[in-house]
């Protein structure tokens, strides 16, 4: 329990090299129970040691319970379940190809992006790390804390490891009725049925209200054409509206897509900032209201995949995560508007809304 108690308030780590060894001996404190979903799982050099220690804690007699992305995890995903099979652990990798191509395609491109650490039920992890290696040295954000009470995770995460072997459930992803884990923040859970939208309705209804400004730091970056206009309209209210990206992410052709979005933005007010380091941070402020988890600033996060964020107003959660943006905006570059013919804005608008209706297809 000592061990908990250094996480008695919200610990916020940057990169997984610092994370990593800190999850580790939190794993090795296990007394009862271990339930952890991610996207990625990997068995490499960061991967393997949790290999372990999962392993080693189910033979000590911990009950745990792994649940990791197959599409994030594809290239080790056989390998991974059957070693932690071996030594008693329950997994499962989140809706492989082979089983539900034929069964429901399209739940195919529904994801689990979540990331869910959760250790006796007392110690909840949340951000956008997973095990694997290329979390070890980029930037990103990952929050442990002591919670008050995990009932709300541990039904978020029941569903999604039902969801592993249905399409849909009748109940929402997160139970209202679930007290919130702390004072200070309570859960938005996200999935594709409108029900779960947990994040996308935050991001409407604060950016709707916002008097002063909004601050979006995320690598991927292409919301659809309603929180466009939030934006637009909160920009003509005279509200400061930053967003903060890479220059360059993973994924070179989703980059194009955010090459249609935040131009559009920054042509009408708005101040876009770009680092010229891939990070992987998601970071949503307006006003002292924020937010943040595993949820990328786009179609596919917000209405598609199965994610978990974290909200709250004020406090020392807020003053930690605007220093963590303050950074990326101290390394970012300003980018400027670009005067575009109606033409190409025709064009665009079009591809747009293509693209928007294909991220939305589930």
């Amino acid at each position: 329990m000592a061990f908990y108690n250094q996480f008695a308030q919200p610990t916020f780590f940057t990169t997984g090299k610092k994370l990593f060894p800190v999850l580790l001996e939190a794993i090795e404190q296990a007394k009862e129970e271990i339930l952890i979903s991610t996207y990625a799982f990997n068995s490499d050099r960061v991967g393997k040691p949790f290999i372990a220690a999962l392993c080693d804690a189910a033979r000590r007699g911990v009950r745990v319970r792994v649940l990791f992305d197959y599409f994030g995890s594809r290239d080790d995903a056989q390998n991974i379940s059957e070693k932690l099979s071996a030594a008693g652990i329950s997994v499962r990798a989140f809706r492989p190809i082979s089983k539900w191509i034929l069964k429901h395609p399209l739940a195919l491109m529904c994801r689990d992006h979540a990331r869910v650490f959760l250790i006796d039920r007392t110690l909840f992890g949340l951000g956008g790390m997973g095990f694997a290696d290329i979390y070890r040295e980029r930037s990103d954000i990952f929050m442990l804390h002591r919670v008050l009470s995990a009932a709300a995770v541990v039904s978020f995460f029941e569903n999604l490891w039902q969801l592993d072997s249905r399409v849909s459930l009748s109940k929402p992803l997160r139970d209202a009725s679930n007290p919130a884990l702390s004072f200070d923040y309570a859960l938005l859970a996200s999935g594709p049925l409108k029900r779960d939208q947990d994040i996308y309705r935050w991001l409407i209804e604060a950016c709707s209200t916002a008097q002063k400004h909004i601050r979006i730091i995320t690598p991927f970056f292409f919301p659809d054409r309603r929180l466009l206009g939030e934006f637009a309209d909160a920009l003509a209210r005279g509200v400061q509206v930053t967003i903060i990206t890479p220059i360059r992410t993973d994924k070179p052709r989703y980059d194009r897509f955010r090459a249609v979005a935040a131009p559009q933005l920054a042509s009408r007010g708005a101040t876009w900032y770009t680092t010229h380091y891939f990070f992987h941070a998601k970071i949503f402020t307006v006003d002292t209201h924020w937010a943040f988890g595993s949820a990328n600033f786009d179609i596919i996060s917000t209405q598609r995949n199965y994610e978990l964020s974290i909200c709250g107003t004020g406090g020392a959660i807020l003053r930690q995560l605007q220093n963590i943006a303050d950074g990326f905006m101290r390394d970012g570059v300003r980018m400027n508007a670009i005067s575009t013919p109606l033409f190409i804005k025709i064009l665009g608008s079009i591809f747009y809304r293509t693209t928007e209706f294909f991220f939305k297809l589930t």
